[in-house]
């Protein structure tokens, strides 16, 4: 039906037509090189001049559009097809809207247009970090626009600061243009991190950072999660400080260096651990620039006298980049040994007593320098002795005691048949009980005749020998009778240690005193000839004859000899002297004479005598040496035969070292003044305990004790004289000659 309706219309307007003027039109189109929705289809062109208006008609199955285009100046409307092959049409119209006109054409036009616009991006994720940048892309085109920004270029690279979203329009080689869909990135904030703090530390210190402009930080090496990270670096070490943003995604990244200087490497020498109580010991400190210890000393050394156990740090600072160290030293305090004695220290004159003492492992007895956890006391005079024991631990610790022995002059210890009370009992007792006979005494409280000491209290008056007279009442019945020849006889031949000169016995008119306590292998050892002493003037003495006696298996063959010193009796060298060794004797003749005619008075030393000990000889080997056939002579060649002293005993050592320690004993001790009155000062620079022995010339025990760094010895009521004061510290021994006026 609607076609019938199409076709009657169709034949009513061409009816129309051939009743109006007919014109002539063309119709030029296009056939290729558009591009969808181009606006410039076609153009018609007219013949006459009677159209005004134009109506182009499209019949096609593509999308239509109407658009204005222009021709021959007159305004048209016009229907076309997009692209393909279809019937063009055109109607002419005149003023009067008649239909003047009408042409078909059937056009088969290409479609073209741009290639589908796309856009990439690196990074992909539509996400920027601020101040980060991203390159755009698109393809396939020819030329490209990219907005905002009218950019041109395939290829982009953008660093937007606020988010942002991007199109490119594309045109190809024919002109036809399309555009993408909008590209949106999304940008991040990122943080400005600000780093403070120490970049130079010293090795074994610490350094802080302050770490500010985010929310969080985390410092590596070390994985810290802190705004104040504490660095301990041990070397210099580059840190990586990490501020995440508020998604995690643009992290600020940052670097800081911390130098490491090396510390000093300090060191503590004398580091023993252990020190006895009471001591003292010297650190010293090294390695650095400066020292300053924990007891506030700025020194390299310190002296510590702790008296518990204690540690002791020092600090020091480098010369080169004042960096500190520590060292530390600990010393751990040992108790001394508690050291006891027992045994009686208060004796009878004459007789003995046994010391011991304990707390120790060693010991060494003061004075007399014997070692031994006991010592057999023998006093020979009242005068009360001090005995020092220094004692010596497992761990090298020492410590002493004293105490003192007291001998009583109101009593005695009598072994009965010794009635002289010279050690042995013997015929010469028998005359002890007749020179004593008839004296009566206190009756012993123990009385007999066997042997052993017996306690007795003092009778008036003494035996021939100088001991106290009950000694002669051998049985202490209280009376010297015939009935004490009982214990003689019971114990002829009997000893006991007690043999010892006796207390009042006479001073020898010549006698020997060593320069040492031993004699020494490889070395001259020396002997002073000493003559008469102040108790025992030498008077109206010219001329001088003695023999020395001497021990020639020990002494080196011909070493004994003789050398005459400055003297009272040889004063300016003026006198003849003689000496003749005979060694296969051991015999030294000497002599010495005047040549002024004129005879001296007096005393004092007078010769040396000089030997060597053979090499080899066994240590401790005994050497005895005395002196024999004594007689001076006056002006006149009147002589007199000189008293002498026992054999001189030594022991023998190649300890040659021991010669030096007296050689440091004697640098270190002094006696003042000399000659001296009523009072002596010794004096020490050792710094511990020394005893002292004051002797007179025939070995008799004066005063005694001990000291430390100095002391004073009362000298009233010791008779004028020459003395020897003999100190010991318990291995150094030394002598000095005393003169009292």
């Amino acid at each position: 039906m609607k076609k019938t309706l199409s076709i009657l219309a169709i034949a009513i307007l061409c009816l129309f037509v051939s009743r109006v003027k007919s014109q002539t039109l063309s119709i030029s189109t296009p056939t290729s090189g558009l591009c969808i929705n181009s606006i410039s289809y076609g153009s018609v062109t007219n013949t006459v001049a009677t159209a005004t208006t134009y109506t182009w008609g499209v019949y096609s199955s593509s999308t239509t559009a109407n658009f204005t285009v222009s021709s021959n100046g007159l305004s048209v409307q016009i229907k076309y097809p997009i692209c393909g092959t279809f019937s063009v049409y055109c109607y002419a119209y005149d003023a009067l809207y008649n239909q003047v006109g009408i042409t078909y054409s059937v056009v088969s036009v290409a479609c073209n247009s741009a290639t589908p616009v796309n856009i990439t991006s690196s990074p992909s994720n539509g996400t920027l970090c601020s101040g980060s940048s991203a390159t755009l892309s698109s393809s396939g085109n020819t030329t490209y626009t990219w907005i905002p920004g009218n950019i041109t270029g395939a290829n982009i690279v953008v660093s937007p600061s606020t988010n942002v979203c991007y199109t490119v329009l594309a045109t190809n080689s024919l002109g036809c243009f399309n555009m993408s869909s909008s590209y949106c990135m999304s940008v991040v904030p990122v943080y400005t991190m600000s780093i403070s703090g120490n970049s130079v530390t010293c090795q074994g210190n610490s350094t802080s950072l302050s770490l500010s402009g985010g929310p969080s930080f985390v410092t590596n090496p070390g994985n810290i999660n802190s705004a104040n990270p504490i660095l301990t670096p041990s070397v210099s070490t580059l840190y990586t400080i990490v501020c995440p943003s508020a998604s995690y995604a643009c992290p600020t990244y940052s670097t800081h260096i911390v130098l490491v200087n090396p510390t000093p490497t300090l060191n503590v020498t004398n580091t023993s651990p252990n020190l006895c109580a009471g001591s003292s010991r010297t650190l010293y400190a090294g390695g650095g620039l400066t020292y300053t210890w924990s007891t506030l000393a700025v020194s390299n050394s310190i002296v510590v006298t702790p008296t518990s156990s204690t540690c002791y740090s020092v600090a020091s600072t480098s010369s080169i980049n004042g960096c500190m160290s520590m060292a530390v030293h600990c010393v751990s305090v040992i108790p001394l040994p508690v050291l006891a004695i027992s045994g009686n220290n208060t004796v009878c004159l004459g007789s003995s007593t046994t010391l011991s003492v304990s707390g120790g492992i060693t010991y060494t007895w003061v004075p007399g320098n014997t070692n031994g956890s006991s010592l057999n006391v023998l006093p020979t005079s009242t005068t009360p002795v001090v005995y020092t024991i220094y004692g010596h631990d497992s761990n090298g610790c020492a410590n002493f005691v004293s105490d003192t022995v007291k001998a009583l002059n109101t009593c005695a210890d009598v072994w009965p048949g010794d009635a002289n009370r010279d050690g042995l009992v013997n015929s010469t007792d028998i005359i002890e009980l007749g020179l004593a006979a008839a004296s009566t005494g206190p009756v012993r409280s123990v009385t007999g005749n066997s042997w052993s000491s017996h306690f007795a209290s003092a009778w008036t008056g003494n035996v021939s020998t100088g001991w106290n007279k009950a000694h002669a009442d051998c049985n202490g019945d209280g009376v010297v009778s015939n009935l004490d020849t009982v214990a003689i006889y019971s114990n002829f031949s009997l000893t006991h240690s007690f043999k010892e000169a006796g207390a009042t016995a006479a001073v020898a008119d010549i006698s020997l005193i060593p320069a040492s306590n031993v004699a020494f292998e490889g070395i001259w050892n020396k002997m002073d000839v000493i003559l008469g002493e102040n108790s025992n003037i030498q008077n109206q003495i010219y001329g001088l004859t003695f023999d020395l006696n001497y021990d020639q298996s020990v002494i080196e063959n011909d070493s004994a000899k003789i050398v005459y010193t400055a003297s009272f009796f040889d004063n300016g060298n003026q006198n003849i002297v003689f000496g003749k060794s005979v060694f296969a004797n051991g015999k030294l003749f000497c002599a010495s004479v005047r040549t002024d005619h004129s005879a001296v008075s007096g005393n004092g030393k007078i010769a040396e005598f000089w030997y060597k000990v053979k090499s080899g000889i066994p240590e401790n080997s005994a050497l005895q040496v005395s002196i024999s056939n004594g007689n001076k002579f006056d002006n006149t060649g009147v002589s007199t035969a000189l008293t002498h002293e026992s054999a001189t005993t030594l022991n023998t050592t190649d300890n040659l070292t021991s010669v030096i320690t007296l050689g440091s004993l004697e640098n270190s001790i002094r006696i003042y003044p000399n000659p001296a009155k009523d009072k002596l000062i010794l004096s020490s620079k050792i710094g511990y305990a020394i005893s002292y022995s004051v002797f007179d010339l025939s070995g008799r025990l004066i005063v005694g004790g001990h000291f430390n760094d100095s002391k004073m010895i009362d000298l009233t009521g010791v008779s004028a004289g020459v003395y020897f004061v003999k100190f010991e510290n318990g291995t150094q021994q030394m002598t000095k000659k005393l003169v009292i006026e």
